[in-house]
């Protein structure tokens, strides 16, 4: 029925569009992977998390049988926080702690004689800390030492401060007096 100049023609004319249309495109997948691999090269990947990943707080009202009673607040600031980067293979983790501060209340005869923020920057203002010395702690704990409350015939709290990027410990000792005056004292230990 066809000639074979005319089947010979056709063979031609499809090799050459089957040559032509094939213009050295990767396939979806080969692109795809591509692509990712690039990606990794080229980025790194930042995660953020945060410590507490929610707002705590805790309430100690304490009273005392000479006279003091303290109301501390202890709550966390999720506006400012301590950041602490580590590397993990190709993506970073910024572990981002966030600052814990106390609401200082003291009465003495049923009279405020104190209200105070204990922070970082409470401990910096009373002892003329600089900010490098003092860059990374954050506040752990804080609590009315009773015993040595009753014995001095003061008011003591420690307040215990850790640092985010060394887990070093530094303790201070808070005495009030009955007039409101407080003297803050570093605490020498060897906790870390």
């Amino acid at each position: 029925m066809f000639s074979n100049g005319y089947k010979f023609f056709l063979l031609v004319l499809i090799v050459c569009s089957c040559a032509l249309s094939c213009d050295g495109r990767i396939s979806k997948h080969q692109a795809l992977q591509k692509s990712v691999s690039e990606f990794k090269a080229n980025k790194v990947l930042v995660k953020n998390i945060y410590h507490p990943t929610t707002y705590n707080e805790q309430r100690i009202d304490t009273t005392l049988s000479h006279d003091y009673s303290a109301s501390l607040k202890t709550f966390t600031d999720m506006e400012r926080n301590i950041p602490k980067t580590v590397k993990k293979g190709s993506h970073i983790e910024n572990h981002l702690y966030r600052l814990v501060q106390t609401e200082l209340k003291v009465d003495y005869k049923g009279e405020t004689i104190v209200t105070d923020i204990i922070d970082g920057d409470f401990i910096k203002r009373h002892l003329n800390y600089n900010e490098s010395d003092w860059s990374d702690y954050n506040l752990r704990n804080v609590w009315v030492d009773q015993a040595s409350s009753l014995d001095e015939n003061l008011l003591s709290i420690i307040a215990e401060f850790y640092s985010v990027q060394t887990e070093h410990i530094r303790r201070f000792k808070l005495l009030i007096t009955n007039s409101g005056k407080m003297f803050v004292t570093e605490i020498k230990t060897n906790v870390i």
